[in-house]
């Protein structure tokens, strides 16, 4: 587990000061540990995935935002539902 200077470390090298707000509507340093670790934690994983969707495996909708063309559109629906990913890492993953 990381230390909470580490924490605080990550979540602005990662730029997710905002994105902690929104979630649990209070600045990152006033959030526990766990739930800044599940923050962090879950933009890697969403960074990682959009790393390894490759451009052939996308395609513009009519509103010209780009979606995924395979089944993991599903496995993201199923995330998004259970608070797992957040509406960044959503429109991350998507861009």
């Amino acid at each position: 587990m990381m230390t909470r200077k580490e924490l605080y470390r990550k979540i602005k090298e990662l730029n997710l000061q905002d994105e902690v707000k929104k979630v649990y509507g209070d600045n990152y340093t006033r959030v526990g540990n766990i739930e800044l670790a599940h923050v962090i934690q879950s933009a890697q994983l969403a960074s990682h995935i959009a790393k390894n969707i490759t451009k052939k495996d996308r395609v513009k909708d009519q509103n010209l935002k780009l979606i995924n063309n395979c089944k993991c559109d599903k496995l993201i629906e199923v995330l998004k539902k259970k608070h797992i990913l957040l509406d960044s890492e959503i429109m991350y993953i998507n861009s």
